[in-house]
């Protein structure tokens, strides 16, 4: 019932930093700054030849009452008990359940659907929410530790474990940061701890930098986003949770390039562009209760603050710009005012204060990349708007 243990072996190589802080969330959820010190060969060889001393962030990634939750889960899945008294052996009880789970895994290859709506045992939005054949194939390869391209009991357990408390790990080693993908380096699980990459400074840092520093930064961050959205691997992921918290901002010395990752995974839905999995002819509005995107509970629809939007429209592929929209209000043009009716002017997001000459052309090309009223694409009006910001820096090189 825990997320991995291909790190335990080296957690004595792992050194806390208590000088660098940790970002303690309560009831034991936080993030903890460290690094790890090499010994020895066999050492940084399975740890894919890191330098010593690399910096590291080890992650637990639920409160106690949500893990609590889970392996009251697991014992009522697995029958140990039918209210949860303390006296169920999690660990014990979900290899139980995962070898049903490896059972149906294996017999529904071709639709793995049911297999995920049963095992991971989630109402909130994340990795199991639209799973395809191929993910599924590829969550069964990286979860695979023998190569026979069957999950054992255990390994099945483990991937159930993860989709219930914490996706992000399993988006990590399916998606890992040396294929190109915008994502920390993962070093490996520990019980219910993850270790993966220190992979910057949050990009909400960067809110009080000059503007030349700014721009730079959105720049790199929109290279991230489009990477996520529009590749030649044909995967998209949504991003439901787009805060410039999630997000860490790196500059390379040599270079002096901004690099952009996301930090935070927990709520990302990934299709398949040639395997979703519903058709758009299976998608109607009748499907599912829309989810809205507003903290009171309404969004009407000619609000600019609001996006609504249907999850098997999402699992169709279906609403492939809504990252840009969501990239767009939320991170570079945040508190927006509106004037009687017509938009004013915005005080927050990374594209906050522009230069004057510059302010009316990005107002023109937010505010239609929010509201789409040309219908052009927000897609198309997102490579525009990142063209101009980067032409406007260079100008400035040169």
């Amino acid at each position: 019932a825990c997320f991995g243990q291909d790190f335990c072996p080296y957690l004595d190589k792992y050194r806390r930093h208590p000088e660098m802080g940790s970002l303690l969330l309560g009831n034991g959820k936080g993030v903890h700054f460290g690094s790890i010190s090499r010994s020895d060969s066999e050492y940084a060889a399975k740890l894919n030849n890191i330098p010593d001393n690399t910096k590291v962030v080890a992650k637990s990634l639920a409160f106690d009452q949500e893990l609590r939750t889970v392996n009251r889960k697991i014992c009522r899945a697995a029958r140990r008990t039918t209210i949860y008294s303390g006296d169920c052996d999690a660990s014990m009880a979900d290899v139980t359940v995962g070898r049903l789970a490896a059972a149906v895994a294996e017999k529904l290859l071709p639709d793995p659907k049911q297999f995920y709506n049963v095992s991971a045992g989630s109402d909130s939005l994340g990795l199991h929410t639209c799973v395809g054949a191929e993910l599924h194939r590829l969550l069964v390869q990286v979860y695979d530790s023998d190569g026979d391209g069957l999950l054992t009991a255990s390994e099945a357990a483990t991937l159930r474990t993860v989709l219930m408390v914490n996706s992000e790990a399993a988006v990590l080693k399916a998606f890992p940061a040396s294929h190109g993908w915008p994502f920390p380096h993962y070093y490996g699980a520990c019980g219910r701890m993850i270790f993966v990459e220190n992979a910057g400074d949050e990009a909400a840092h960067y809110l009080t930098h000059a503007w030349a520093i700014r721009v730079r930064v959105a720049v790199a961050l929109m290279d991230a986003v489009i990477k996520l959205t529009d590749n030649v691997d044909q995967w998209i992921f949504y991003l439901l949770d787009l805060q410039l918290e999630n997000f860490s901002v790196r500059l390379k010395e040599q270079s002096g390039e901004f690099v952009v990752k996301l930090i935070d995974l927990e709520h990302v839905l990934v299709v398949h562009k040639q395997d979703p999995v519903y058709t758009p002819g299976e998608v109607s509005a009748a499907d599912v209760q829309p989810t809205v995107d507003a903290d009171d509970g309404t969004c009407p629809i000619e609000n600019i603050q609001c996006q609504t939007f249907y999850t098997p429209q999402l699992c169709a592929a279906g609403q492939q710009d809504i990252n840009y929209f969501y990239v767009c209000r939320n991170l570079l043009f945040s508190n927006l005012k509106v004037l009687g009716g017509k938009v004013g002017h915005w005080t927050g997001g990374l594209l906050h204060t522009a230069p004057v000459n510059m302010k009316s052309t990005l107002l023109r090309m937010l505010t239609e990349c929010i509201y789409d009223r040309q219908r052009v694409g927000r897609g198309q009006v997102f490579y525009k708007l990142k063209r101009y910001l980067a032409q406007s820096y260079m100008k400035d090189i040169s």
